[in-house]
């Protein structure tokens, strides 16, 4: 994380920009049973968040990544570790915070994917030591205020259709 934000990293930054697959075989895609798969793929969820940073639109070329993190979203083990906090370290209690981060880049990029935004509602369903106000405000401001009329009827719609299968 340290090395992609050095002001010297710009060669680095485009080499990880360039390079979706060789990133997702080294930090995403690892056998269950190797020693350290949390630990790699929190540093993939560290690089994925530095490069949204410098990068704001490439996750959206990166379906593969970005699949991967929404796996990492839904997934119980990432549920347990939140619910555990206290118990983290300072560097992993932030994971859900880079990944909210990671997916408010992509849904700035791309509003009409509703999925998403429902996705990142759910961290408010749980205490978290965390703040996620910046979240917050960009449901209130920037959703609320700033998508297309058309954007926001279509998410009403997306939110009734999944009330209605529950």
């Amino acid at each position: 994380q340290y090395v992609l934000r050095n002001e010297l990293a710009s060669p680095l930054r485009d080499e990880v920009k360039k390079s979706e697959d060789k990133l997702l075989k080294a930090c995403f895609l690892i056998d269950e049973k190797h020693p350290n798969v949390q630990e790699l793929r929190f540093q993939g969820i560290t690089i994925v968040h530095t490069m949204c940073k410098y990068f704001p639109e490439w996750l959206e070329h990166c379906p593969k990544i970005r699949l991967q993190l929404l796996k990492i979203w839904a997934s119980k083990e990432r549920a347990l570790r939140l619910g555990t906090e206290e118990v983290l370290e300072l560097e992993h209690l932030l994971e859900s915070k880079k990944l909210v981060k990671c997916l408010l880049s992509y849904a700035r990029c791309k509003p009409s994917d509703h999925e998403v935004l429902f996705q990142m509602l759910t961290i408010f369903t749980v205490r978290s030591i965390v703040d996620y106000s910046f979240l917050k405000q960009f449901y209130a401001q920037e959703v609320a205020n700033g998508y297309r009329l058309a954007d926001r009827k279509a998410m009403i719609v997306t939110m009734i259709n999944k009330c209605k299968d529950k």
